[in-house]
């Protein structure tokens, strides 16, 4: 993707100036001989951003990816992948997708708005920033 989620942006709980969705699952790696899970949690129990930019494929202009399918390290898949932040990258995906055939646009080109894709993600009800939740519940 045009940006790939890391493990340490997933642990230090980072945010960026193009976040559609929120992340507060722990990392969790499972053993492929089975048995046994590693956890890793997100700094003081945060949340993390997960930018636009990771439903951007690298080589196709018109095509948006999300849920397990976002850009993402093997690391902070294990935190990505579950099914409430598969939806709200959905949901972002979705708008994305309405918000630029609407401008006659393509969802990664350079003039597609993501100030307002997230304006209306906001007004959506979805969380994108840390200041949008408490505790998780917003």
């Amino acid at each position: 993707g045009a940006y790939v989620l890391t493990k340490d942006d997933v642990l230090l709980g980072r945010d960026h100036d193009d976040n559609i969705a929120r992340g507060c699952y722990p990392i969790d790696i499972h053993d492929p001989a089975g048995g046994h899970t590693t956890f890793a949690f997100i700094r003081d129990g945060g949340s993390y951003g997960i930018p636009y930019r990771c439903l951007l494929p690298d080589r196709v202009a018109n095509l948006l990816v999300a849920g397990r399918c976002l850009s993402s390290s093997h690391e902070a898949h294990g935190s990505a992948r579950i099914m409430a932040t598969a939806m709200a990258t959905g949901e972002a995906a979705g708008t994305a997708a309405a918000l630029a055939l609407a401008d006659g646009q393509l969802p990664a080109d350079s003039q597609f708005s993501v100030t307002a894709l997230r304006e209306q993600l906001h007004s959506q009800g979805a969380i994108l920033d840390r200041n949008d939740c408490i505790m998780g519940v917003k």
